[in-house]
């Protein structure tokens, strides 16, 4: 038969002569000193000096001075009692304050799970702030007045009281982020849908490989690099540091004025792969770890609501969602893997190897297609350029032409006044003399 409990002895109640700024220490529980150094401890044997220590941490009473300089003393504050740690209720306190509901209400909306209450924000700051095991039992302890305790104990007080709360909020949290979650999992694979479809498709891509192709073994011909049947598609990039002789421009440069001549319809191909620019930016890793995450949050709300100590209210609350819920996570796995099976097809088609990082492949074409797009862009510049100074000189040289042919009219025109105004001169000396 066990013997009772260890008790601790009853301590020495100490009575300062004034009061004491408080040294705000985290109490260890009584039941919890057995087996630590603090049950031998005694700090009584150790002689204070109790005068020094009031001079040095006794409360100095605020003096203030009145017009008629009568000293009035500062009213007494009601005296809190914190039990927990400065830092933990600090932060609960701020958490209250950003809340700007009452405790009461708070717990009401825990209880009844009130989701009107308990948005996303909230729920993600509360889920930090979830009173532990060992803050209930030390509030629990306390046996003084329990109206004088800080804000934040009390929150301590009454929250530890809503049933297996942790996991409650927890639950709700899922269930509030739960379709922006999804959302976010979907568009990763929806754009990932389209950029396996739009290279697997694309026609206009294979002739524009098969032309780099064609320019590569021709620049290689008679190399050991040369007369081959395909390349790594991360080739695709050598295209731009590859320089001509005079370094002024590249082989990006070349292919995109080589395909404005001979066939301009593969320069639309910019358009059409759009959706690769954005697959470039997804990772499929990351999409297929969130959807692991929301489908183990999605067994934690399933053990809870087949644990027979949960409430109905947990319950009545949560099975609906859990059902949709699961509903939606299983379709969107189907969906995963019917991409993932996708991906390694185009990849292999692409001469990568299956299961590789599909937005490394996605990342070249996004990278090769946006340089192309923007050497059209320079090419369309620099036509416009040379057709602007080929308007300039046909103007000049019309200009010109007019000029001269207005120049030689003025000069027909001196020859005929200067003509005859000669005619008119001879005119006047050969008429005869009038007789007088």
């Amino acid at each position: 038969v066990r013997g009772a409990a260890k008790r601790l002895p009853p301590k020495k109640k100490i009575a300062p002569g004034v009061k004491m700024k408080g040294f705000m220490w985290t109490k260890i529980a009584d039941n919890q000193i057995f087996g630590t150094i603090w049950e031998k401890a005694n700090d009584e044997k150790i002689e204070l000096d109790p005068k020094a220590l009031e001079d040095m941490f006794g409360v100095v009473e605020k003096k203030v001075d009145t017009d008629n300089s009568v000293e009035v003393k500062e009213k007494p504050k009601n005296e809190e009692v914190s039990l927990i740690d400065p830092k933990r209720s600090n932060s609960i306190q701020i958490m209250l304050k950003g809340f700007k509901i009452s405790i009461e209400e708070l717990k009401r909306a825990l209880i009844e799970m009130d989701t009107e209450v308990l948005n996303a924000e909230r729920l993600n700051t509360l889920k930090d702030n979830i009173p532990t095991g060992e803050e209930a039992q030390q509030v629990k302890n306390y046996d003084g007045d329990k109206s004088k305790l800080a804000q934040a104990d009390k929150y301590v007080m009454e929250i530890s009281q809503v049933p297996r709360c942790e996991q409650r909020v927890k639950s709700l949290l899922y269930k509030a982020t739960f379709s922006e979650k999804v959302k976010e999992v979907q568009n990763d694979l929806r754009v990932l849908f389209s950029a396996v479809n739009g290279v697997k498709d694309s026609k206009k891509l294979v002739t524009l490989l098969e032309t780099v192709l064609a320019i590569g073994n021709y620049l290689n011909g008679g190399t050991p690099r040369g007369a081959i049947y395909g390349f790594k598609i991360n080739s695709l990039l050598k295209t731009l540091d590859t320089k001509s002789n005079d370094n002024r421009t590249t082989l990006m440069n070349y292919l995109v004025d080589y395909l404005s001549l001979k066939n301009k319809e593969l320069l639309e191909i910019t358009h059409e792969l759009e959706s690769v620019h954005e697959a470039s930016r997804v990772s499929l890793n990351e999409t297929v770890k969130n959807l692991k995450q929301i489908s183990t949050g999605l067994n934690i709300v399933e053990a809870e609501l087949n644990n027979a100590a949960v409430d109905e209210t947990f319950k009545t609350v949560m099975r609906d969602f859990f059902n949709e819920a699961s509903d939606t996570i299983k379709k969107m796995e189907k969906d995963s893997t019917d991409l993932q099976s996708s991906l390694n097809s185009v990849l292999v088609l692409y001469g990568e190897k299956a299961n590789s990082e599909p937005e490394v492949l996605f990342s070249v074409f996004s990278r090769f297609l946006q340089s192309m797009e923007t050497c059209v862009q320079d090419l369309a510049k620099r036509k416009a350029e040379e057709e602007k100074a080929k308007q300039k000189l046909q103007f000049q040289a019309e200009l010109m032409k007019k000029t001269q042919q207005q120049g030689a009219k003025t000069g027909q025109l001196t020859a005929t006044i200067a003509s005859m105004k000669m005619g008119r001169g001879l005119s006047r000396r050969t008429l005869p003399m009038k007789a007088h």
